[in-house]
């Protein structure tokens, strides 16, 4: 089996896996009914594998079992956690919740929720990275915004999926959130039934998996795709997901999709583990069809 490939957290960050556990939530876990214990088995089962990077919601409940979890498994000097933090103005107090909840006695990366870069934020980024509690400073966009000139920061994190095509090139480590469009790319993840939009996409797809995608027979208007669909001779993806995760990785970017079921696992493993797709523009051209 290839290696996994790896990524740098910005310029000077340290080198992690190209996809991670992303967006660990208890809370959002409980709504899809996936139990605590899940999430934590899966995520144990991916820093098993290999796995380096792991996105922490602003929960301390998720920051308590991620931490647990890396102690446990004796993984703290190769596992970067990536906490997320919603600070408007004041950084300590929120980082040093953090860290309680977290008890893995390093610096942390910090990803700013809910704010917008200033030189503020970057004055106190750099007291708490100088009194060794920041490692380095990332940024969750809704979109991807032009931060060039924020050198402070090492990470931005945005939306990004073959539904969501964003490209960057700048300097800063490029996290990809909701990569399988927040389950929609991946089978039984997430909704039973997607947007008309996610489903008729997904039956484009289709041919370029060995596993037909369930969302490509929820609608009518996807069912009729799958008809017109041409046959590919050459097929490398065993699922939607795999082709998805796939897709954001050799954009470049770090791709960081919810791990919340171990069986997740391996997929997302094989994904960054395969060389770059062989016909990446044909599958464009599908999706930009009419």
């Amino acid at each position: 089996m290839r290696a996994v490939r790896s990524r740098s957290l910005g310029v000077d960050g340290p080198l992690v896996t190209a996809v991670g556990c992303g967006d660990v939530s208890l809370a959002r876990a409980a709504v899809r009914g996936v139990d605590a214990r899940e999430v934590e088995a899966a995520l144990c089962e991916a820093i098993e594998r290999g796995v380096t990077i792991v996105e922490v919601a602003d929960e301390d409940d998720a920051r308590r079992m991620v931490g647990g979890a890396v102690r446990a498994l004796g993984a703290r000097d190769r596992v970067v956690v990536a906490c997320q933090v919603h600070a408007a103005h004041k950084l300590a107090a929120p980082v040093d919740a953090a860290l309680r909840a977290l008890r893995l006695d390093a610096p942390g990366v910090w990803l700013l929720a809910g704010a917008t870069p200033s030189a503020d934020l970057a004055g106190a980024a750099g007291d708490l990275r100088r009194a060794g509690k920041a490692l380095c400073w990332g940024v969750v966009l809704d979109a991807l915004d032009e931060i060039a000139g924020e050198t402070w920061l090492s990470a931005v994190a945005v939306p990004t999926s073959i539904c969501e095509r964003v490209a960057y090139a700048g300097p800063h480590a490029w996290l990809a959130r909701r990569p399988l469009a927040g389950g929609a790319l991946a089978g039984g993840i997430g909704e039973e039934r997607p947007p008309e939009r996610i489903a008729v996409g997904a039956a484009k797809l289709a041919p370029y998996v060995k596993r037909e995608p369930p969302a490509a027979r929820s609608c009518d208007a996807a069912r009729a795709q799958l008809e017109r669909n041409p046959r590919i001779a050459h097929i490398e993806c065993e699922t939607l997901a795999e082709l998805a995760l796939r897709f954001v990785i050799d954009r470049g970017a770090i791709a960081l999709p919810r791990l919340h079921r171990r069986e997740h696992v391996a997929e997302a493993i094989a994904a960054a583990s395969a060389p770059p797709l062989s016909y990446p523009e044909q599958i464009f051209s599908m999706l930009d069809e009419p």
